[in-house]
Formats: structure tokens, C-alpha cells, sequence
């Protein structure tokens, strides 16, 4: 069985809600079935030929999105995370993390990260939007055995990956992961503050609410303990370059309240909140669908922080095109008694792993 990195080989948890963390891009293995503020342009990885069964993709972000040599990127990091703080949540679960360029979005990806910091990951796996293809009703998982950056090779957990390519709404499209920066540029970010970990990398299409629950029914079954999952996405495209311009004038307070009512829906923990906030205003929000996923995943009694926001116009001082960036954590509800709550199974003060009954989240 293929343990990738040395951690466990992959099981079905009949009980999987004992233990959900965001970070969902999907990385996967063998296929059984058929720089600017948001994204930079060149962006397709290199399929490295290698032996046998072994299949790397090796990300082309490298020197673009963010440092091209180990030794520079890993300043890189410290830097952000020495700018960071354990906010003390609690056991965080699950992330939204930003995928933008480093020099945009890595200071908010950072906070997020570091909440789940000096814990022992048995796999991670991250859901990101698919930007260049379309794939109406699915996601797609790679045919590669492992993921590189200037940090080293990251394995695949295959197996976990060929559990979830027998359901009807995951595809294998390898073009897909090869161009996509949205589960990419989380890399190096986990590798320098996680260590070792199998990844699951998921690319997102656009869906509705019932393929969300169906993507969210196909990952849940193989979710424990150990398992960290993450939702990329950025926030508001504002300005003509995005074809959003729904104000004028106080512009960075617009944003944060853009941002701070997309995390309303979030908190509801609500696919379909996301769905009508992105419905009723506009908000041009990448990752709605792989949030969503995330939030069919976690259940009522799941809560959600907001960690760390910041925009590219804060930063470049050119608010005329803007990008937002948020970082969320999730942590198990305490209930009025001060214990955890026990979702919607319906069980006070147990966790999913106890109930005898998950219904699933929607």
C-alpha cells in the first residue's frame, strides 16, 4: 500500500468528520477514469521524465511566482512567518488560504499556515479553482506521483487518489495541474512549516450546490484525524482588469467590507451563503467553489476565524486594480457546556468519530 512519506497508508473512515483540515488542492496519482496581484502569466509546469512508475511534476511558479533557488525561498519564508502568531484557536481542522504571487499574497498565507504549524500531518489535501480550463461538474486529479519544488519532491498519495477517481464527478485531466497555480503555490509554504506530508491535490470546476455535496460525499469517506484540507481562493478582483468596478471611492474600507461580509457567509458554514453572497453582489471570488466544498465537509459544529486579510492595492499603493487575500481557520464549536459540539449527528460533547449517525453536511 502506498503510504507516501512515510505516513499511513490511506483507509476509509466510515466516521470521517473526526477530523477535517482545509487545504484542499487535489494531487493525484494514476488516472483510472476518463507575476501580477491574481496570477501570473507562464505559469505551466514541467512533466520531469522520470523511471518507471514515478511521475514528477515540477511547478514552473519557481522564480516568477516566488524564488527560484531553495536557499532564497527558504529566506523567504522565514521572513513571513517571523511575521506571524499563533492566534491559539484551538486543534484548527481546516484553512482558505490565498494563491497569489508571494510578493501579494504570501505574508496572508503565511498566518494561515502557521495555525496549523507543529503538528504532525499524515496528508494534506487542497482544493483549487481551475483558472484556464473548463470542467463543468467535476474535479480533476493528477496522474502524477509527486509534486516538486526548489524545497524537494512532495509524494502523492495514490491511493487516496484512486478511491476518489471512482466517483462519477473526479476526473484525470493532467493538462489541468500542469498549468494550475491555484494548489501550486501553496507548496512550499506547507513543506517549510509542515515538513513531511502526502498530497492529495484537487483542481475544482464550476459547480452548483449538488455537485458540491457530491464532490464533498466523494472526499468525506477519506478524511481522519490526520488529514489537513485547505481551500484556495483568492478574494474581490477589484477594477477594470476584472471587469468589477462596483465603487469608486473609499475603496479599501469597500474591500475589507466585501471581505467581511464573503466570511459571514463562510461562518454560517453554508455552501449555499457563499453561493448567494457571490449571487447578490457580484463578488468576484475565485475559489467559491472550492470553499464550498470545504464548508459541505465541516459541519455545524465547526466554526470559522478570520485570520489574516490584506490586499494587493495596500501593498503595491495602486488600488485602480485590487486583489484581496484572507486567511481562515477552522476549529470544532465549543458548546454552551464549554465541551466540543458534535455536528449535526446530534451527539453533545462527542466528536463524528463517535456518532453512530452522519447524515453529511450540504
Amino acid at each position: 500500500m502506498y503510504s507516501g512519506g512515510g505516513g499511513k497508508a490511506c483507509r476509509v473512515n466510515r466516521n470521517p468528520v473526526a477530523g477535517l483540515v482545509l487545504g484542499l488542492v487535489f494531487l493525484g496519482g494514476g488516472c483510472g477514469r476518463g507575476e501580477s496581484p491574481a496570477g501570473l502569466p507562464g505559469t505551466d509546469a514541467v512533466v520531469r521524465p522520470t523511471p518507471a512508475a514515478r511521475k514528477v511534476l515540477v511547478s514552473r511558479l519557481a522564480g516568477s511566482w516566488y524564488p527560484g533557488d531553495a536557499a532564497t525561498l527558504r529566506r523567504r519564508l522565514e521572513e513571513f512567518f517571523s511575521r506571524t502568531e499563533d492566534q491559539h484557536l484551538g486543534k484548527v481542522r481546516a484553512l482558505v488560504l490565498p494563491h497569489a504571487g508571494y510578493r501579494y499574497s504570501g505574508q496572508t498565507a503565511a498566518w494561515g499556515v502557521r495555525q496549523v504549524a507543529g503538528r504532525k500531518w499524515k496528508r494534506v489535501v487542497i482544493l483549487g479553482p481551475s483558472h484556464r480550463f473548463a470542467l463543468p461538474g467535476r474535479v480533476s486529479v493528477p496522474d502524477a506521483t509527486h509534486y516538486a519544488t526548489p524545497l524537494g519532491e512532495i509524494p502523492l498519495d495514490r491511493e487516496c487518489i484512486a478511491a476518489l477517481g471512482k466517483s462519477a464527478v473526479v476526473v484525470c485531466r493532467p493538462e489541468v495541474h500542469r498549468v494550475e497555480h491555484s494548489v501550486q503555490i501553496e507548496l512550499p509554504l506547507l513543506q517549510h512549516a509542515l515538513g513531511e506530508f502526502a498530497l492529495v491535490p484537487i483542481v475544482v470546476g464550476q459547480l452548483d450546490l449538488a455537485d458540491i455535496g457530491r464532490v464533498a460525499d466523494a472526499i468525506r469517506p477519506l478524511v481522519d484525524e490526520e488529514t489537513l484540507l485547505i481551500a484556495s481562493s483568492d478574494f474581490t478582483h477589484y477594477g477594470p482588469n476584472y471587469g468589477f468596478v462596483p465603487f469608486r471611492d473609499r475603496i479599501p474600507e469597500r474591500l475589507e467590507e466585501f471581505a467581511r461580509n464573503a466570511f459571514e457567509a463562510i461562518r454560517s458554514m453554508r455552501p449555499a451563503a457563499l453561493l448567494e453572497h457571490v449571487a447578490g453582489t457580484g463578488d468576484t471570488i475565485c475559489g467559491r467553489y472550492a470553499v464550498g466544498i470545504l464548508l459541505a465537509l465541516l459541519d455545524g459544529g465547526y466554526q470559522a476565524h478570520w485570520v489574516h486579510f490584506d490586499t494587493s492595492g495596500r501593498i503595491t499603493g495602486d488600488y485602480r486594480n485590487s486583489v484581496s487575500y484572507l486567511a481562515v481557520a477552522f476549529t470544532r464549536r465549543e458548546n454552551e457546556s464549554g465541551t466540543r459540539s458534535g455536528g449535526r449527528c446530534g451527539c453533545p460533547g462527542m466528536t463524528g468519530a463517535d456518532c453512530s449517525v452522519w447524515p453529511g453536511a450540504r
